[in-house]
């Protein structure tokens, strides 16, 4: 009772975060029961005790080990290695709990019987994970669709008609060609393909990775008309890997673009901004580079449209322990480096 009360004390006043709270509750009611059932066979109370305690200790090494496999090798669909650490484990860890308490307390377990009740906590605490995760997908997938259903009304509020918005810059393109400017045509005619993309696009779960892209060099070279070939700022986008068949969410990869143009380009000094998308058979790596001149205003900040605090939240629902959003600044530099693992 001690224990325990030690441990709602540590969770009440914050010592203690909510799944480390859930872990101990678990291993303590581990502890009791063992405790209980080597009392039940008349074994002195400092025996059960210590029995209880040791077992619970070591047996959260093969349990946390496996809950490390499977997030770093079994979520990342790198099978045959995720099975031979865990035989591994086994095997290595069955002789070891033996000789401890064969030799300490006495069992009579031989190493075979090891083996079987490593594996048997083994499954049963894979099974309360995967439960676990089952109930917290299912509240994301609420969370999903609440946040899609919010989305869709707040698009609707802002869309004006965009049939009607659409034949004005079809008609400002008429007139920009009409009149030989086919610099402004060339922008509006960009500017209503990523309207188009924005309105259309943005309501569906995921897009192909060359629609997106496609909308990343509008969008760049719409901001590229903003300057002249006498200003001195260096603009790149590299592209490298195969995107047949990728699929990602819309407009996930355009806000990070927006921010660097943001605060990466002045006229008055020189600016550049570098941009790379690379992809394998395993994952999409997204970066983009650019000086700073004024204080960025945390990572955060919302930007025109969709602002990467958005951008950080739609990652945590879609992408569950399977991407990487890193953000650096320095003097003069600002970066971020977006990692999606599918």
């Amino acid at each position: 009772m001690y224990i325990l009360g030690v441990m709602v004390f540590l969770k009440k006043h914050g010592f203690l975060r909510r799944r480390t709270g859930y872990h101990l509750t678990f291993w303590f009611c581990i502890f009791l029961i063992i405790s209980f059932a080597s009392l039940a066979a008349s074994a002195t109370v400092l025996f059960s005790l210590t029995l209880a305690l040791s077992l619970v200790i070591l047996m959260t090494i093969p349990v946390y080990l496996h809950f490390y496999f499977l997030d770093h090798f079994f979520n990342a669909k790198r099978y045959t290695l995720y099975v031979s650490l865990v035989i591994a484990t086994i095997v290595v860890l069955s002789p070891l709990f033996y000789l401890y308490f064969s030799n300490f307390f006495g069992t009579k377990n031989n190493i075979v019987q090891w083996m079987i009740d490593i594996i048997f906590v083994l499954v049963t605490t894979t099974a309360i994970k995967f439960v676990k995760h089952g109930f917290r997908q299912r509240l994301q997938l609420h969370e999903i669709k609440a946040k899609q259903l919010q989305t869709e009304l707040s698009l609707l509020k802002s869309q004006v008609n965009p049939h009607f918005l659409f034949n004005t810059l079809n008609n400002l393109f008429s007139m920009a060609l009409e009149h030989g400017d086919r610099t402004v045509a060339e922008g509006i005619s960009r500017l209503s393909h990523l309207m188009r993309y924005m309105i259309h696009e943005s309501g569906e779960e995921k897009v192909s990775l060359k629609k997106e892209v496609e909308q990343l060099e509008r969008f760049i070279a719409l901001q590229k008309m903003r300057f002249s070939d006498e200003d001195a700022i260096h603009i790149e986008f590299q592209v490298e890997g195969d995107m047949d068949g990728i699929q990602i969410p819309p407009m996930i990869l355009i806000p990070f673009v927006e921010n660097a143009f943001k605060h990466g380009i002045s006229l008055c000094d020189a600016s550049s901004i570098d941009m790379r998308l690379g992809i394998n058979s395993k994952r999409l790596i997204f970066s983009v580079e650019n000086t700073v001149h004024h204080a960025v205003r945390g990572i955060l900040e919302s930007t025109s449209g969709i602002g990467l605090e958005n951008v950080k939240r739609r990652l945590e629902l879609l992408y569950p322990k399977n991407h990487e959003l890193t953000v650096r600044q320095a003097d003069d530099t600002f970066s971020v480096r977006l990692v999606l693992h599918y």
